[in-house]
Formats: C-alpha cells, structure tokens, sequence
C-alpha cells in the first residue's frame, strides 16, 4: 500500500527502525495527521472559492477583470495546494494531477489573459468615407453640437488600437488597473490620473502621424478658418458588431446611446502643424477618465473589448463656444465625480467580462467524476473541481487506509456504534480509546474524548425532522439549481452521498466532518481543564437550493450562534464561528449547541424565503439551543415531530 511505503519511508528519513513502535507510529500518524489539516484548509478554501465565482455571475454585479483574475489565481493555488499535500499523503497519482493541472492552468489562463488587441483597417479616415461617417454622426448626437456635415476626419479603431499596441499601452494599463484592486471609488480619482497621464505622454508612432498630419492638413487647406473640436467614441465591441460603425442603440428608442463620448480640447485656427497629433493623444486619454472607467466596469468591458475612435470635427466659423459648453480645458465640469454612467439596469449579463468568467467557470466549477466509477483516475479529472475532489478521496482514503500502515496503526480506525452502526468512523490520534477493540467497531461507551461525546450528545439529543416540505417555489428553486448547477448534477450524488463522516480524536481534542448530500459542516474542538487552551470552530456551507437561499440559511445560522458568545463570519454561503477560552463545562455545553446545529441545519437552505415557516424554526431551534446551553434537557427530545 501507499501509505505503508510512506510510513516506512518517514521512519526511515528519521535514523532507522525504532525500537519504541507505538510511539514511533504515534508520532508519525501525528505528523500526517497535521498534513490532513493543511490539506482540508486549502479544500476548504477551494469550496469558498467556487462559491464566490457562483455568487459573481448569478449575483454581484458589476465586477471587472480584476476580480476575475483573482478568483481564477486563487482557484489555481488552492488546487495546486492540494495536490502538494496529497503528495505526502499519497505520492502514486501526482504526476498525473500535476499533468491534468498544468493542461486546466493554460487554458484558463488563456481565456482571462486576453491577447493583445489590434484592430484591421484604414487608420484614418475623412468624413466622407463611408466608414467614417457613423462616428462623425454619433459624436454630433451624443454631444448635441449645432454642427452639420461640416468636414473632418476620424482616427479610427484600427488607428488607436495601433497607438496602443505600439506603445504597449494596454498591457501597461492592465497592469495598473490589477495592482489598484479595480476602479474602486476610493482609488478611482488616483488611478484615472495615472492611467490619464500614461495615455497622454506616450509617443505616436511615426505612421500613424504622418497620417493625422496628412489628413489635418487637408481639411485646414479646405477651410482654413475653421475651428476644430476633438472628440472621443468610446463603446463596446460587442460579438460580431463591425468596428467602422462602432455602435448600436441597445436600450430602444429615447434612452442614451450606447457609449460616451468626451470633448477635448479645441484646436483654434492657425494652430501649430502638430496641433491634432497633441490633441489626439490628449482626447484618446479621456478613455480613462472617472467616468469611462465607471462605464467600462458597469458594462463590463475589457480594455480589448472597447472600441475607440477620435474624431475631429471642422466647426462653422461663426460656432459659438460658450453656447455650446465645450470647455476650453477639455475636462469635465466641476463636480463632476465621474459617475454619470450608472444607472439601475445590469449590464453584465453576456457582457466580455461575463462571457470570460462564465468560459473560466467551465474549467472550474463542474464536477464530472464518480467515486465509484471506474473511470475515478487522476488522468481523467477535466475541471479543478475534479482535481480537488479526487484529491479529496484519496487524502481521506489514505487516513482511513491507515490500518495496513504500522504495526499498531489497525487500532486506531473504527465505526462508531451507538446501538446500532452508524456512518461515522473515528480515527484514535492519540488517547481517545478507553481500550481498543479488536474488531472493526468502536461502541460509544468507549469513547473518553471529551469534545467528541458532548459534540456527539448534541448531534443525537432531539431528532432530525428531515427535509422540510418545500413549496412550489422553494422546489422549482432546487429544481433549477439541480439542473443549472453541474455540482449538483445527479451523476456526482454518488460521490456526494456515500463519503464517510469522520471523527479525529484524542482526549482533550475532536474534530468533525460530516457531509449530508450537499450541506457540509466540520467542527473543531480542544477541551480541557486548562481554560486558555480551550477553543471550539463550527463551519458550515454549501446546500441543495439557489445560492441567494444558501445565504440566507447561513445568515439564520450565525444569529443563532451569535445568542451564544460565538463570533460568526459569513462569506457568500458558509458561515464559520469561532470560541475561545471556555471553561470544560461551558465548553461541553457549547459542542452539544454545535452537535445540535450540524444536524438539524441540514436542508434548511430550502425554505429560507417563507418567512413565516423560518420564524417558527428559528423559535424552535433557539429554545433548543437554549436548553443545551444551560445544560438541560429538550422537552419532547424523544417524539419526532
């Protein structure tokens, strides 16, 4: 077996054979019991992981690029955790996890790290043109300028995508954006002017001058007493949407255009032969002024997914400045925080952002093996999702495999029996046996953990209801989130509902995890007769129903533990609460008030918007807490209701 050459190794790697095998087994199950632990804190924090990544597309909207970057590197981490702490555990699969990782790793990495952006096609154009005409016209309307066809020309997407590239702009701006956390409101004012100023000091490349030049010169030559005012399209280069019209009127009739645009600074006549390219480079800059970055994150949009076009207008010669509020300056009106652009609506859905996440989540999220399936390898794992849960199996299974690894490790695995069988084994890390049976089951009665039996006496003092009946929407809810949601595919129940609960003990220490169909809970305890050693940490997460109900039955879950001195933290739809420094006896208490919550929160998720039904549970349960706490006992503990 695995486990048993790893044994031998570790007794080797420490100076040879021991005389003292009870302790050298004792001490080396400690050892790989601590690699469990870091183990199941980077699984742990897997499971939140791919909870925020379901909560940011169903729910938490705008976000950036910036937020799913950093979910996806945290995805990729704990993952990449895992398999390092399999590996002490269970060495023979890791080289084809590590394989099957570094395939997901690349290509996730390639959807959210977008390749640069160049745009195909003329880079400037005159008004008349055909593909320059729809920007001339969108400026004029979205600005309300008295201009008519008056002359000009358009640097277009190709052109500004070609500054971008050559200057290695948008690379730079990422970058930027990332280290700032996003375009938050309190960085936003720093950030847009770092960015402002970056745009606006880099040097235009050669080409694309002697053509702005050209094409300036041309329209001068025309009208050379003309005043000229440029101006900035932003929008979204949405699927299929051809870059030379660059916008389309998404929100019906009577509603702003779809996109922004900025006015720069004008150009007066008699202007120096370099007016337009410094006014270019000024005018593009205003991409990423407050309000464009606020419109970009609201729409979310990538930097490679913004179309941009600068557009010079030639006005009339007698255009009257004042009237037509064009500032001088070419920034926005004092006040103006750069907001505008939020509205009530969600843009999100299908936007780039959305799209990129969704296609990241498709390495992630779903789980496609069985345990029990013979294809249950490490070669066949297609998601991080399968690679952490096969990681998941084989770390438990080492655990419980401990029995073929050590002369006296057989003893220290049973089933538990409290009358009769149940499914939970305990793993003896130390001194929780009264004595050792010599066969596979362990009877209550000899059980001396402390923690264990009063986290065990809260588990079984009232029976569990089961699942409480749903109404119509609460079931079309589990319905949708079962047929929507690939971790709950009916293909991965068996893994689900056939992984074993677990006890690890010793005396004065006990730590739980237990898995009902969905809805998980591990309880960590040390009791003791020294108070500051004392601490106790109670988590649950996950469930059957939609997310926005698995939150609420965690926030039901923390009010109750609140009533009790714990200091509960949700995040998304987990909960953990956290006890220190309690005396034995409160301690006990407060294990049966934790036994009782890890029973009989399970399937709550499913009833959590009827508000009437959660009152009457939440009654009923805190009355029972409330007697478990004060160490007495719950009226009618032995009639299910």
């Amino acid at each position: 077996m695995a486990l048993q050459r790893l044994l031998g190794f570790l007794r080797r790697s420490e100076g040879g054979g021991s005389s003292s095998g009870t302790a050298d087994d004792g001490a080396i199950f400690e050892r790989l019991h601590h690699t469990f632990k870091l183990f199941l804190t980077e699984w742990n924090n897997f499971q939140e992981t791919m909870t925020q990544v379901e909560y940011t597309l169903c729910c938490d909207h705008p976000f950036g690029m910036q937020r799913v970057r950093k979910l996806c590197t945290a995805a990729a981490t704990q993952v990449f955790q895992c398999i390092q702490q399999l590996g002490k555990l269970y060495p023979a699969p890791c080289e084809a996890l590590y394989a099957r990782f570094a395939e997901l790793q690349k290509t996730v990495a390639s959807v959210v790290y977008e390749p640069r952006f160049q745009a195909v096609g003329p880079r400037v154009l005159p008004f008349g043109h055909s593909e320059g005409l729809p920007a001339y016209a969108k400026v004029v309307e979205m600005l309300s300028l008295n201009a008519g066809e008056e002359g000009g020309f358009v640097v277009t997407l190709a052109g500004c995508r070609y500054f971008l590239l050559v200057n290695d702009l948008q690379g730079e701006v990422i970058r930027r954006i990332q280290a700032a956390g996003g375009p938050v409101r309190a960085r936003l004012t720093k950030l847009s002017q770092s960015l402002v100023d970056l745009v606006g000091n880099a040097p235009i490349p050669e080409e694309l001058a002697l053509e702005i030049n050209a094409e300036f010169s041309r329209v001068r030559v025309a009208a050379p007493r003309r005043a000229f005012l440029p101006c900035l399209c932003l929008w979204s280069l949405a699927e299929g949407e051809q870059p030379s019209a660059g916008w389309t009127e998404r929100n019906g009739p009577g509603t702003r255009p779809a996109g922004l645009a900025f006015r720069g600074r004008p150009i007066p006549p008699g202007a120096p032969e370099d007016a337009a390219l410094v006014a270019f480079r000024e005018t593009l800059a205003h991409a990423h002024r407050r309000e464009a970055l606020v419109y970009k994150r609201a729409h979310g949009l990538t930097e490679s997914s913004v179309g941009l076009s600068v557009v010079f207008l030639s006005l009339p010669e007698d255009h009257d400045f004042q009237r037509d509020g064009i500032p001088v300056s070419g920034r926005f009106p004092e006040g103006d925080d750069g907001d505008e652009s939020k509205d009530d609506r969600d843009h999100m859905l299908g936007s780039p952002v959305f799209r990129i996440l969704q296609h990241a989540a498709a390495h992630i999220l779903p789980l496609t093996l069985e345990v029990d399936s013979v294809d249950f390898a490490a070669r066949n794992c297609s998601t991080y999702h399968d690679i952490a849960r096969y990681c998941h199996e084989k770390a438990i299974s080492s655990m419980f495999a401990v029995g073929s690894g050590g002369r006296h490790a057989h003893k220290r695995v049973k089933q538990l029996k409290d009358t009769v069988l149940k499914q939970f084994w305990v793993v003896n890390l130390n001194d929780g046996f009264a004595s050792v049976p010599s066969g596979p089951v362990i009877d209550i009665s000899e059980i001396v953990s402390l923690p264990m039996l009063a986290l065990w006496r809260g588990m079984n003092v009232y029976p569990w209801q089961g699942p409480p009946p749903v109404d119509g929407k609460g079931f079309m809810a589990v319905l949708f989130e079962a047929s929507a949601n690939p971790n709950l595919d009916p293909a991965a129940q068996t893994a689900y509902f056939s992984e074993k609960n677990y006890f690890m003990i010793a005396r004065n220490y006990c730590s739980l995890h237990s898995r009902f169909g969905f809805h998980f809970v591990s309880v960590e305890a040390r009791l003791g007769e020294r108070k500051r050693e004392n601490y106790l940490v109670f988590q649950l997460r996950g469930g059957a129903a939609d997310i926005e109900r698995r939150i609420l039955r965690v926030r039901f879950v923390a009010e109750l533990l609140w009533e009790f001195g714990f200091k509960p933290q949700v995040h998304n739809d987990a909960v953990s609460a956290r006890l220190e420094g309690m005396s034995l006896e409160d301690g006990e208490h407060l294990l049966a008030v934790a036994g009782y919550m890890t029973i009989h929160t399970r399937q709550l998720d499913m009833i959590m918007q009827e508000a009437a039904r959660v009152a009457a549970r939440r009654k009923e349960m805190l009355g029972h807490c409330r007697a478990l706490f004060t160490g007495r006992d719950i009226p009618g503990r032995h009639e299910k209701t």
